[in-house]
């Protein structure tokens, strides 16, 4: 038994400096996002920012300074997946428009939630395609007809349905000039006059077509300034005159992303499959934005009245702030695109496959490549970037890293191969290390893992040898599986520490593999193939969507009926096996049930406590190190998850960070459970330290022993508080036990593993 009254008077000698730790942490509790930043949509102008809208993320430039900033749901938006973005000078408000018809007025200091359009239940096209500011009211754009909402009250003021006989037609845009209100529909240009008593009336609507010189067909866009209107029609601009329309401009072959009126001017952004430009429109002289600083892909332009300042949206390359003939780029570090597929993070990195399959599990051909995350940095390697990936490697869907060699490695399905990355060297392994599919010409890998003896052991699909193997020497071998046939479809792989692998076989459970004491002896190995049966896996489906093993060597089976856990993998080839059980919990009916048993388990992934995480498509659960408890749920409504959907889940025992991969994109959350520290002498560290008074977050003591009991002592020696750890991490909210905001001063923190062989100590200090 320690005495910790005696530890305390050895841990005064301690000095307040604690250590860090060298990966970047946050506070526990807080939300990132890790989205696609790339591919800038629309713009939005005020006098000292530059906001720009992706398909999932926004952010603004400071003009002062060319700071970016991102905003999301992590810092207190609605919703994610945005289609246009409006500025309200008279109120300093951003007004957002989401593409699943959500709207959210945005200044620094709040966030005011419209849902009014998406909580409707209106039948077909819901989404709201731009917004258009006219004082104290907001034209929104949607697929069923134009919504005005009431800057003022911050409520919906009207709604105008003016397809032909009263039906819903699309809008893709709403200007006003002159006295009339022009709508950009999928049918042609109407028209109606603001004098009318009810615009909401579809016959006060008159469709501008052959009778004024305007072609009958889908009207893209509408744009006025000065007196003048301006429609887009495919590839051609009409310019209103005289009661007329006359075509002004037209580009065979390309299509127009945005018309702009600013400056006397109006910016048409004009692109095709090769590429665009912006073509500039002034009292009937044309001209056009055209520099080797920017080819590119333009959606949208802003130009800044003070300097004369372009800033150009670009679909693929990012925001650029051009002038004078040059161009800076904009563009936060983040993933290439929004899809994942599997993910491994790993000390302070995280590596992601954003490969996919379709429902039927088919090829998506997805040229995304692979990202790694690295130094608080996204890079992205693909056939853009890396010619060995061109045109050849495609759906990336498996991820494993190797920590002896530092070398991660992809598996591609279509076309197939095996890439290696490191800092130094890419590598592309195929026909030498994976047989070729009996169907397509394709060395497809669906699935890669890591052994503890640094094995690198991949799935390779419809083949007469499903299970490859790469010795740390480098050589390869590849191995005949009796328990499954060429009909079989082998996808994630993982491996115990009993010289087994287990894969998971699409719609047919999975199976486990024993290569015995020497991978090139193959007498000795032994397979078996697992599913519903008693005596044969006892699985909760046969559809296996994850698989990990815990800290206590079981191995957690997620599935689309739950979760099983074989409590006993080493065992699995003895007489009578060893079936997965299912964990039984009481629900909030009192009725007990099996764990999850309604849900479609995604991912389970483990943390530094051995809780588990789990991914479903209604949300995240975390629980317990048995299962038996539900710790927290995080679903859309009760956090900043851009959908309930989940793809994958990856947690860094290093950081304690969970990454949480939807079907929207990716974010981060920084939990309060890490890897424990097994070592005689361990010191903790302590964050934030020193402590603010007034500070209302956790404290959080990392770098102790596993699951351990940890105190918290005041300068007297009293102790205040006692708590255990997750894994390696302890939190605690500055109150002692009486629920009372801890006194500033000196505190001292001390914990013993559990055996008692070893302690670890720190110190921290609250001041006024």
């Amino acid at each position: 038994m320690i005495d910790f009254r005696q530890l305390f008077n050895a841990i005064l000698l301690i000095g307040l400096a604690g250590s860090a730790s060298a990966q970047k942490q946050y506070p526990v509790g807080t939300w990132v996002d890790h989205l696609p930043y790339s591919n800038p949509k629309v713009l939005a102008q005020t006098a000292s920012r530059i906001y720009a809208a992706c398909d999932n993320s926004l952010f603004y430039v400071n003009k002062s300074d060319d700071d970016m900033v991102r905003i999301s749901k992590c810092t207190g938006l609605s919703d994610i997946g945005f289609n246009d973005i409006g500025y309200d000078e008279t109120r300093n408000n951003l007004i957002i428009c989401y593409s699943n018809s959500n709207v959210d007025i945005y200044n620094d200091a709040s966030v005011y939630n419209i849902p009014d359009i998406k909580r409707k239940n209106i039948s077909g096209d819901k989404n709201i395609y731009s917004v258009t500011i006219d004082t104290n009211v907001a034209y929104l754009a949607c697929g069923f007809g134009i919504v005005v909402l009431d800057l003022v009250k911050l409520e919906i003021k009207d709604t105008y349905i003016i397809g032909p006989a009263g039906t819903s037609v699309k809008v893709n845009r709403v200007i006003l000039n002159d006295g009339f209100i022009y709508a950009a529909t999928n049918i042609g240009l109407l028209r109606a006059s603001l004098n009318s008593p009810a615009l909401g009336n579809f016959a006060v609507w008159e469709l501008q077509a052959a009778d004024v010189n305007l072609p009958a067909k889908a009207c893209d866009h509408v744009e006025s300034g000065n007196g003048t209107v301006y429609a887009s029609f495919g590839d051609s601009i009409y310019t209103h005159t005289n009661n007329r329309w006359n075509l002004t401009y037209f580009r065979s072959g390309y299509s127009i992303a945005r018309l702009r009126y600013q400056l006397d001017k109006l910016y048409a952004c004009y692109i095709n499959d090769e590429g665009g430009r912006i073509i500039t429109i002034q009292d009937g002289a044309i001209d056009s934005i055209v520099n080797p600083a920017f080819n590119g892909y333009p959606s949208d332009v802003q130009v800044d009245s003070n300097n004369g300042i372009t800033w150009i949206a670009d679909f693929f390359k990012g925001l650029f702030k051009y002038k004078d003939n040059n161009a800076q780029r904009f563009t936060p570090s983040g993933p290439a695109s929004s899809n994942i597929w599997q993910m491994q993070a790993y000390d302070g990195k995280v590596f992601l496959a954003p490969g996919g399959m379709d429902a039927n599990y088919n090829f998506s051909y997805n040229r995304d490549g692979f990202f790694i995350y690295s130094d608080n940095q996204w890079n992205n390697y693909n056939g853009l970037t890396i010619p060995l990936l061109r045109d050849t490697v495609m759906d990336i869907l498996a991820v494993a890293h190797q920590p002896q060699t530092d070398k991660t490695y992809f598996g591609s399905y279509v076309n197939g191969g095996i890439v290696e990355f490191s800092e130094q060297n890419i590598s592309l392994y195929k026909q030498e290390a994976l047989s070729s599919n009996i169907i397509f010409t394709n060395y497809a890998c669906t699935g890669l893992t890591v052994d503890l003896s640094g094995n690198l052991w991949a799935s390779n699909p419809t083949t007469n040898k499903p299970l490859v193997v790469r010795k740390p020497d480098g050589t390869w071998k590849k191995f005949p599986v009796s328990a499954i046939s060429t009909s079989n479809n082998p996808t994630k792989l993982v491996a115990d520490r009993f010289n087994q692998i287990w894969v998971s076989l699409i719609y047919q459970g999975m199976y486990v593999y024993n290569y015995g004491t020497d991978l090139d002896n193959t007498s000795d190995d032994q397979s078996k193939l697992l599913n519903g049966g008693f005596g044969q896996g006892a699985l909760p489906d046969l559809t296996v969507n994850s698989l990990v093993f815990d800290k206590n060597d079981e191995l957690w089976i997620g599935t689309d009926k739950g979760i099983g856990v074989i409590y006993c993998p080493q065992n699995i080839f003895e007489q009578g096996g060893c079936d997965a059980q299912r964990i039984i919990v009481t629900g909030a009916d009192g009725i007990p049930g099996y764990l999850l048993e309604a849900e479609r388990v995604k991912s389970i992934a483990v943390d530094g406590g051995n809780r588990k995480w789990v991914g479903t498509e209604n949300g995240v659960w975390l629980l317990s190190e048995d299962g038996t408890k539900e710790l927290a749920r995080f679903t859309v409504d009760n956090s900043p998850l851009f959908s309930n959907i989940i793809i994958d889940i990856a947690v860094d025992d290093k950081t304690g960070i969970v990454y949480i991969g939807t079907d929207k994109g990716l974010l981060a959350y920084q939990s309060d459970a890490t890897e424990a520290v097994f070592a005689d002498k361990c010191e903790l560290a302590v964050s934030p330290n020193p402590v603010n008074h007034g500070y209302d977050g956790q404290i959080t003591v990392r770098d102790l022993p596993y699951n351990c009991t940890v105190k918290v002592m005041d300068a007297s020696g009293e102790m205040v508080y006692q708590g255990r750890s997750n894994g390696g991490t302890f939190s605690w909210d500055c109150k002692t036990y009486l629920g009372q905001k801890a006194a500033s001063g000196v505190y001292y923190v001390t914990a013993a593993s559990n055996d008692g062989t070893y302690t670890c100590n720190g110190k921290f200090i609250i001041i006024k």
